[in-house]
């Protein structure tokens, strides 16, 4: 019994050294390893350390900022999530991270229903701009994610879970109507392309396929009153080997990849060279200007998406040879990436503005660029 007793001590001061040293070590690589400022895997940008004032402390946003920046910053962080949720299927578990892993390899991203005022300041955010430009076409364009139009693919605990994405946004569209916008409904639309065969999401990325952004410009076309010219494409993949944002956020490593393809105009032009395949691009940014929306070289990086024009820029302006004498202002999400191109044959200028990396006057850049009509394009997350 005495000698029992003394090996059960021996066991508990070992255990307790090893949790320690555990412990001690982690410390030591949180506190040694730089911290990131973007996490390539999950395409996201990471929380740094917060800043420390008497505003952020009495607020609590200190608080809620350095729990994220802790969990961002954890050292082994994927490796981490990978081995959770390998733990998790084991277990039957189809959810990870909010992502569930449906049917056919899919991963779809949850929705979560957003509170009043949440919603309210989604609304005001956009009227406070397209009520100070009422004599303008203005558009509002809600892209629905692939658990709206995919639902069916969800596993059987999906539906009980995930919020209701389609009843916001007919309340978005609503609102917005009563604003006096032109609400673009793609829904039934994309529901009706999945029904057909045609692939509407990613599997393993949460933005819509540029089938699906086609069939969506084709709609807003309609809605803004252009009588679409007969501009032939060809579809052209430049990628089968496309790992997206949801598989290194849920940790599934379904072994799945996509395809991402392009849509180039056959016809550049008449014998003066003046189609929808010619163009201008300047990044406003950089002052860089290039004849091309496509960025090869973003195919040879884990965010293949970034080849429409190498990601998001805070303003980006398309000088087209279109004889329309629309000038078009996109606001825009990563959504609108693979959709704008299908713009050139219908407005003369097009100008992406990126709310969340745009630091110039909008009304101003309203006046200057004599704009004839805006698109509120987005997602439900980025609403």
């Amino acid at each position: 019994m005495k000698k029992s007793n003394e090996n059960r001590k021996k066991f508990h001061i070992l255990l307790t050294v090893c949790l320690a040293f555990v412990v001690v070590i982690f410390d030591i690589l949180f506190f040694v390893m730089p911290d990131r400022a973007v996490s390539e895997t999950e395409n996201r940008n990471l929380q740094l350390f917060p800043r420390l004032t008497w505003n952020t402390v009495t607020s609590g946003r200190f608080e809620s900022q350095f729990d994220k920046y802790v969990a961002d910053q954890f050292p082994g962080r994927d490796a981490w999530i990978a081995a959770e949720t390998t733990v998790q299927r084991f277990a039957g578990n189809t959810l990870s991270n909010n992502i569930f892993l449906g049917s056919d390899g899919y991963l779809i991203k949850s929705f979560t229903d957003r509170d009043n005022d949440g919603y309210t300041a989604a609304v005001r955010k956009v009227t406070d701009v397209s009520e100070k430009h009422k004599d303008l076409r203005q558009y509002v364009l809600v892209a629905p994610g692939a658990i709206s139009i995919l639902d069916y693919r969800l596993p059987v605990n999906g539906a009980a879970v995930a919020g209701d994405e389609d009843r916001f946004i007919d309340n978005l569209l609503r609102d917005f109507s009563m604003k006096g916008l032109t609400a673009v409904d793609v829904r039934q639309n994309l529901r009706d392309m999945d029904a057909s065969g045609i692939q509407v999401y990613y599997r393993t990325d949460h933005h819509w396929t540029t089938d699906a952004a086609y069939e969506a410009y084709k709609v807003f076309a309609e809605a803004a009153g252009i009588t679409r010219s007969d501009v032939e494409y060809n579809r052209i993949m430049v990628t089968d080997s496309f790992q997206g944002t949801l598989t290194a956020s849920s940790g599934f490593r379904t072994g799945e990849t996509d395809s991402i393809y392009v849509y180039i105009p056959e016809d550049t032009g008449d014998e003066n060279d003046q189609g929808p395949g010619v163009y201008n691009v300047i990044n406003v940014d950089t002052g860089v200007k290039t004849a091309s929306m496509y960025e090869p070289a973003a195919l040879d990086t884990r965010d293949k998406y970034a080849v429409f024009f190498g990601g998001n820029h805070g303003e980006l302006k398309i000088q087209t040879a279109s004889a329309s004498f629309r000038n078009i202002l996109v606001l825009k999400d990563s959504y609108a990436n693979c959709f704008v191109p299908f713009m050139t044959a219908d407005f003369t200028n097009i100008i992406m503005v990126d709310p969340r990396y745009y630091l110039g006057d909008l009304d101003q850049l309203i006046s200057d660029e004599e704009i004839t009509d805006i698109l509120y394009l987005y997602c439900t997350d980025s609403f």
